[in-house]
């Protein structure tokens, strides 16, 4: 049977979603100068299709922005916590609208993230944070006249497609989630003297056979040593011989559709296919360069970005003094790379996880010349 070309839409595969999506936009990408604005006009959309609570989520986007705005001006060792305060309220709103029908004010919204007891002596590898699945004990109900308890980061986690283990609280180690932040990936390597565990992935092609549709990306940079650690970790990497004798090392995965015709569920099943082998992405503001990877640790870089700035935002709070202490001087730099350049990533990624289409940085006006 043949194999036809089909169009990449839906803003595949990275923020594919199950639900239109098309109240709020109706393109792949879109290029924003004031994402606290656009956020604005999100929440005005989905309170217009949903019936959420307006000025609820309006304010919670007004104090992220302002802890945002001020960490940007803060001293480093002061920024973490202003970040997570500004990423928590936005991902309350990210919750929400995710949702589709609305938490609103009817909940106790509760980090659900603890980070570890903090002694002198530690050594940041042996640290950790806590994310809790549960925030009362299982099958108990809240208390008369008390709001239900939501757990924020693992529902956030679950909403960027994170799947762990569900015991009272699942343990993240710090420094296995700063090497796996793929926008500080090479700073990591490179500083400790490791090999990069992230491989760029080229062209993709999307093909439809029969009922089948399958997905082609082009592994760059790729051999058989590395071809074999992307087996072991459950890729489906095949090697593809051009006509000129070239080789080409491709990452395929397939999805059976119900018809002939590709529908958005079919797109959307066959990215949550990707999305569970592994997929990772960073913008430089003009585009999303996607990788795969060898590692084991398999946590969405929304999630890794989030709970490391809970981590050293808890430092900030709790341990100011023990900052210098706890950190060597290549980890304040590794740490001051992070701060610099994630929390933008971060912004980016979580909106358009939320939209459905990947959210870029404004044209300067002479390139629209």
């Amino acid at each position: 049977m043949a194999e036809y070309r089909v169009p990449i839409k839906y803003a595949f595969p990275l923020f594919t979603k199950h639900n239109s999506t098309d109240y709020l936009i109706k393109h792949d990408q879109i290029r924003v100068s004031d994402i606290w604005a656009f956020w604005q006009y999100i929440i005005g959309r989905y309170v217009k299709k949903y019936a959420g609570e307006k000025d609820f989520l309006l304010t919670l986007i007004e104090q992220a922005r302002y802890f945002y705005e001020t960490a940007e001006k803060a001293p480093i060792k002061s920024q973490p916590l202003l970040y997570y305060y500004s990423f928590l309220n936005l991902v309350k709103v990210v919750i929400n609208v995710n949702t589709l029908t609305t938490y609103g004010t009817g909940y106790n919204y509760n980090h659900g993230i603890e980070a570890c007891n903090i002694k002198k002596k530690d050594k940041l590898q042996n640290l950790s944070v806590g994310i809790k699945s549960l925030l009362l004990p299982s099958g108990t109900r809240p208390k008369p006249g008390k709001l239900p308890d939501l757990s924020v980061a693992y529902t956030f986690m679950k909403q960027m497609g994170d799947n762990f283990p569900c015991p009272p609280v699942f343990n993240l180690n710090i420094v296995d989630m700063l090497k796996a932040c793929v926008g500080i990936h090479r700073t990591y390597s490179e500083t400790n003297n490791e090999k990069e565990v992230y491989i760029r992935l080229g062209t993709l092609d999307l093909c439809r056979e029969g009922k089948t549709l399958r997905c082609k990306y082009e592994v760059l940079d790729c051999d058989a040593n590395i071809c074999a650690q992307l087996t072991a970790t459950g890729y489906n990497i095949v090697q593809d011989v051009a006509e000129d004798g070239t080789s080409h090392f491709k990452w395929i995965e397939e999805w059976t559709m119900s018809s002939y015709r590709e529908t958005k569920l079919d797109y959307y099943m066959l990215a949550e296919r990707l999305k569970t082998k592994g997929i990772w992405y960073y913008t430089d503001g003009n585009n999303y360069r996607t990788f795969i990877s060898t590692s084991p640790l398999h946590i969405s870089t929304e999630s890794i970005i989030y709970n490391l700035m809970f981590f050293f935002g808890s430092i900030t709070r709790y341990h100011p003094y023990m900052f210098d202490n706890l950190l060597t001087d290549q980890q304040m730099w590794l740490i001051s790379e992070f701060l610099r350049t994630q929390p933008k990533q971060f912004l980016h990624a979580v909106t358009s996880r939320t939209i459905e289409s990947a959210v870029l940085n404004p044209f300067p006006s002479n390139d629209m010349l």
